[in-house]
This record gives structure tokens, C-alpha cells and sequence, in this order.
């Protein structure tokens, strides 16, 4: 795979506060179900927006908005799948 250079581009991180906390208290299984339950329905929410998942690392999720689209619908895309993640 060729490498691409964008001028601009919008990238969203996002992690789990207090995850090492949790995982000092929650058994393994019980946490990978968490995590796949949590990033399956961010997955589910980033298909309806310009948006592209980068990475998924522990509790660190990564997108990025503007490989193609312009400035103003990449900034919209990424409040808006911030805001469908607030809860």
C-alpha cells in the first residue's frame, strides 16, 4: 500500500477515562466484551459520517475526516460523531 499526503485533514482520539482503573477491576473477558461492545457501536455511528477509522488501540479510538471531503463538512463530521458519543 502506497503511503497519501492530505493538506488537511480533522483527527478525532478518543479514550476511556479511568481505564487502567478499570481493568485493575473488571476480569478479562468482561473487559474485551466491554471494549467490543463499545467500539462495534462507535463503528456503527462513524459508518453514517466522511469519517475514517484509523486505529483502535486498548481504549484508544482514532478517526480521520478530510481525505476527500472539504473543510467544513470534515469539522461537521467529527463534532457530530463526538457529540452521538457523549453518553
Amino acid at each position: 500500500m502506497q503511503s497519501e499526503f492530505f493538506k488537511q485533514v480533522t483527527i478525532f482520539f478518543s479514550d476511556i477515562a479511568n481505564f487502567h482503573r478499570i481493568t485493575m477491576t473488571v476480569a478479562p473477558m468482561e473487559l474485551v466484551r466491554i471494549l467490543n461492545n463499545l467500539y462495534t457501536s462507535m463503528d456503527d455511528v462513524i459508518d453514517n459520517y466522511d469519517v475514517y477509522k484509523v486505529e483502535t488501540i486498548n481504549d484508544s479510538y482514532m478517526v480521520a475526516s478530510g481525505m476527500i471531503i472539504n473543510h467544513l463538512r470534515r469539522c461537521r463530521a467529527i463534532c457530530s460523531i463526538t457529540f452521538c458519543n457523549e453518553s
